[in-house]
């Protein structure tokens, strides 16, 4: 039982969030927040990341998890999905409140099992 308290999916706490910004943002914003985060959840569980936990584990793999989102925006939004300059500018205001609402709520770990893996293929065999 405490295991469940403590961990989450990365689509609850995405959701989570997206709650905590409802009242804040216009629909046609909050809309774009959610495309954001759809595909981040996309990009997080093709590397592994599909859960997140609160605690020690989970604060000390909040790096891992914020350079994910760091390629997120510089590598595959541009050279992968090839996006526009307004999607760009609203991934990196949405990911950045992300990153500074899982901070302070402690929720960063990943799946266990799975080796970090930053960048494109093409990258790493460079």
């Amino acid at each position: 039982m405490t295991d469940q308290l403590n961990s989450i999916s990365i689509t609850q706490a995405f959701d989570d969030f997206l709650g905590l910004k409802a009242d804040d943002l216009t629909r046609r914003t909050l809309r774009k927040y959610g495309e954001v985060l759809g595909l981040l959840g996309e990009f997080l569980e093709e590397h592994g990341v599909t859960t997140l936990e609160r605690g020690p584990k989970g604060a000390a793999a909040l790096r891992e998890i914020l350079q994910l989102i760091e390629v997120y925006n510089d590598e595959y939004l541009i050279q992968e999905i090839d996006a526009e300059r307004d999607f760009l500018r609203v991934a990196a205001t949405a990911t950045g409140e992300l990153g500074r609402w899982l901070k302070s709520q402690g929720w960063a770990r990943r799946s266990p099992g799975q080796a970090p893996s930053y960048g494109s293929p093409a990258a790493a065999s460079a």
